[in-house]
């Protein structure tokens, strides 16, 4: 009988261990972080024709949570919300003085197809600041514009205003140029 309880007592840990990590809340953060959770974008390859260029990165993610949630929780916590927000970071690393002889700006957009959930668009820069939102209701898709942004870390947060179960969203950053013409 001993025998028994020491092959059985590993496995039934092993099991509950599994079990408590995928039930939301419990053991761990249960949403699925963005997919890829980082990214970087530099200036474009050089267009001696002068034509605007647009890069772009994409992710996707998605939410576990299943109740609403006060958006502005996510700005201010957003570890202890994990469910229920999701977070791509940009690493921007265009030559410091690119705006000067470049035109045009970045766009964050997100978007997804289940027309009953809400979910919010947070911009933050690298202090934690707000730099941009999107909140309206009764869509299916949220943007920003960016502007000219400045080299940098910026962090775009996805918010499920209404905790749908199981939403899954889209994104992409695009950034527009095109090089000045010489004078």
């Amino acid at each position: 009988m001993n025998d028994l309880r020491r092959r059985v007592a590993p496995s039934a840990i092993l099991a509950l261990t599994t079990a408590l990590l995928l039930v939301p809340g419990a053991g761990g953060p249960s949403a699925v972080a963005a997919d890829p959770s980082a990214q970087t974008m530099g200036a474009p390859p050089l267009d001696h024709r002068s034509r605007p260029v647009t890069q772009k990165i994409l992710w996707t993610g998605n939410f576990a949570g299943t109740g609403a949630m006060d958006p502005a929780a996510c700005v201010d916590a957003p570890s202890t919300t994990a469910t229920t927000c999701d977070t791509e970071t940009l690493h921007l690393t265009i030559p410091r003085h690119f705006w000067r002889s470049h035109r045009g700006s970045l766009r964050v957009r997100i978007w997804w197809r289940d027309s009953s959930a809400e979910v919010d668009l947070y911009a933050y820069d690298a202090d934690g600041t707000t730099i941009g939102r999107s909140t309206r209701g009764d869509a299916t898709h949220q943007r920003i514009a960016l502007g000219r942004l400045s080299r940098g870390t910026y962090t775009f947060t996805a918010a499920n205003a209404t905790g749908v179960p199981g939403t899954t969203y889209a994104g992409r950053v695009a950034m527009t140029s095109q090089r000045r013409a010489r004078r």
